[in-house]
């Protein structure tokens, strides 16, 4: 009887999602209940979900006597056994501290007695960033740990959905003649990774001094980002045969004596200045000479080069809701297409994303096929790229833009064209799209 209503339950979430009503739905406010299933000795087991917000749900969980009375012992510790799936894909145990209870029976747990008067109610709340996992349509496993050897009752499962509210600014595709667009790397809140951000200037023809004056001045607020210089302070410059100079005090302070702020300095000062169309490599040196290791313990005697690892782009979502394209390096040799488009999805790459590390591609995305000719890499994929956010256009083009990045950070691949079921995409987030798409070099605009 549970499973035929279970069946039943999945199959009308399934009909739900059919009729075109998108994933992640963020713009509806409806209930789930199951009721009604008994289960054995005329007890039953009722579950009801209500969306509080887009990161919210509010779960009861109700057990009931429908004819006798009956005495359960319940586990005053651990009252309910939840398990979060996505897919067919183990997410997490969900642990007492990453709810909030907000109902609890009167009776002691362990000595309980229902009937259709008294029956048993937990209800909690279940939030997205106390369980830290991002965007998607989940299932709850919920399973009443009851000690009582007689009654056994199977897990129950309901469908969670979460989608965080952020703002996508779309890369610059363009700049005024007379501007200068620098390429400025800060690091995320947690100082994980670093963020390219795109600042606009008034023309310069000394790129290399205004990047690194620019980098002391930290981030924009409006970005939510950390604020400190993320380098040293009066760093002099040269360039020779496109090898940029850093010329450092041999008393780096901080960035010497904190392995974080050491990497995060010796990155930005690398990822920034490579940006630079001149450059091609950076050597540190400190008291006008070079030295073997410095920033902690790095080995800094020979000039370091922009990685041409492959990468992936995802996005961060900061204090401000800003959401940034992020850049996380591969370490896969030779990565291949499908490796690098399931990397952009949670169930490709689980240990990256979180509540604040978002994935660009929803599960229902599939890459039905690829081909690259001449530079030019042709994605052909499923219907369901087209589904997700239909009332919100910068939200796709986050989507199309990591895309766009991660696919043209491959040496082989210069530009992309995307299809859908075969037939080429010539419109998206309210716009037509030209063909092949090229990355610009203006990406995250700081403002």
């Amino acid at each position: 009887m549970f499973r035929a209503i279970r069946n039943m339950i999945l199959l009308l979430v399934v009909c739900f999602v059919a009729t075109g009503v998108p994933l992640y739905a963020n713009t509806l406010n409806f209930s789930v209940s199951t009721t009604g299933v008994t289960l054995q000795n005329n007890l039953s087991m009722d579950v009801q979900v209500e969306t509080i917000s887009d990161i919210q749900q509010s779960v009861t969980v109700q057990l009931i006597s429908e004819e006798n009375p009956i005495n359960i012992n319940l586990n005053p510790d651990n009252p309910l056994s939840l398990d979060l799936y996505l897919d067919d894909i183990h997410v997490k145990k969900i642990e007492q501290d990453q709810i909030t209870l907000t109902s609890m029976p009167k009776q002691t747990l362990d000595s309980l007695l229902l009937n259709k008067e008294n029956p048993m109610t937990i209800e909690f709340s279940i939030k997205q960033d106390k369980l830290d996992i991002p965007d998607g349509d989940y299932r709850l496993m919920i399973k009443p740990n009851i000690r009582t050897p007689e009654i056994s009752i199977p897990t129950f499962n309901v469908a969670l959905s979460f989608t965080t509210n952020y703002q996508y600014i779309p890369a610059l595709q363009s700049i005024k003649n007379n501007e200068t667009a620098l390429t400025l790397y800060f690091t995320d809140p947690l100082a994980s990774h670093l963020i390219p951000i795109t600042r606009v200037i008034p023309y310069t023809n000394t790129p290399l001094r205004h990047t690194l004056d620019n980098l002391e001045k930290g981030p924009n607020p409006s970005l939510g980002l950390p604020e400190d210089s993320p380098i040293p302070s009066n760093a002099k410059l040269s360039l020779r045969n496109g090898i940029a100079g850093v010329y450092l005090p041999n008393d780096i302070g901080i960035y010497e004596s904190y392995p974080t702020s050491a990497r995060v300095a010796m990155e930005s000062f690398i990822q920034s200045l490579t940006s630079i169309d001149a450059v091609d490599g950076v050597q540190f040196y400190f008291g006008n000479k070079i030295k073997e290791v410095a920033f902690h313990d790095h080995q800094v005697d020979k000039p370091f080069y922009q990685s041409e690892r492959a990468r992936i782009y995802i996005g961060t979502i900061t204090e401000t809701d800003r959401i940034l394209l992020t850049p996380i390096p591969l370490y896969e040799e030779s990565p291949t297409i499908e490796l690098l488009f399931n990397k952009l999805k949670y169930s490709g790459q689980q240990d990256i994303y979180k509540y604040q590390l978002q994935p660009p591609l929803p599960e229902a995305v599939e890459l039905v096929s690829h081909n690259l000719h001449e530079g030019i890499l042709t994605l052909n994929l499923s219907e369901g790229f087209l589904l997700p956010h239909p009332e919100d256009n910068a939200k796709k083009r986050f989507m199309l833009e990591a895309l766009l990045y991660t696919f043209t950070s491959l040496p082989d691949v210069e530009g992309v064209v995307l299809q859908v079921e075969g037939e080429p995409l010539s419109t998206f987030a309210g716009q037509t799209i030209s063909s092949p798409l090229y990355p610009s070099k203006f990406i995250n605009p700081e403002k």
